[in-house]
């Protein structure tokens, strides 16, 4: 599960947007969980899953939606 620490946010420190949508901060925020998740993995998508909670056909969209992996 992803914590305050995985998303890089201190508690009661609010973070700049780009375009300030919901739909922006949660692409980045998600973003930023698959590539510390794939990174922590050592880029295996079975212990991917397992960090990210999620399948691991969804992993592999995970990494494809965010440039990780073709």
């Amino acid at each position: 599960r992803a914590t305050a620490e995985d998303l890089d946010l201190a508690p009661g420190e609010p973070q700049e947007l780009d375009d300030g949508s919901l739909e922006t901060a949660l692409r980045e925020a998600e973003h930023r969980v698959v590539t510390r998740a794939w990174a922590q993995a050592g880029g295996n998508v079975t212990r991917a899953s397992k960090l990210l909670g999620v399948s691991r056909p969804t992993v592999y969209k995970l990494l494809r939606d965010h440039g990780l992996k073709e």
